[in-house]
């Protein structure tokens, strides 16, 4: 059991991953909600909201994997994700962030990593 590692630890960690093709983090684009941690357990949960579900797997695996490494840095080693699909108000709110911060590379709506 984990005495000295708090959820607001975790989320001041997680808060500060961003995404890799959009110079946002994955709370500004609404993607982070739903946060629990067990400490008897040591599990962080949490849920990626997408702004379509039909994002590939590799996204997903990339972006749940940014979100656990920051926590797993605080010493977190179990965790538990769920995944929604955003509402209409936050995919609007995605979007205007999405073209308006897309890094250079690419073109919005298509990961380069």
């Amino acid at each position: 059991m984990r005495t000295d590692l708090t959820l607001e630890a975790i989320q001041e960690a997680v808060s500060k991953v961003e995404h890799p093709e959009i110079a946002a983090t994955l709370m500004e684009l609404g993607m982070l909600r739903g946060f629990a941690y067990d400490a008897e357990e040591n599990e962080f949960s949490f849920t990626l909201v997408l702004p379509f579900m039909g994002i590939p797997q590799t996204v997903r695996d990339y972006l749940i994997h940014a979100v656990a490494r920051a926590a797993h840095a605080l010493g977190v080693e179990k965790f538990r994700v769920t995944i929604e699909p955003m509402n209409e108000e936050e995919r609007a709110h995605f979007v205007a962030l999405e073209h308006s911060k897309w890094r250079a590379g690419g073109q919005p709506g298509v990961p380069q990593m």
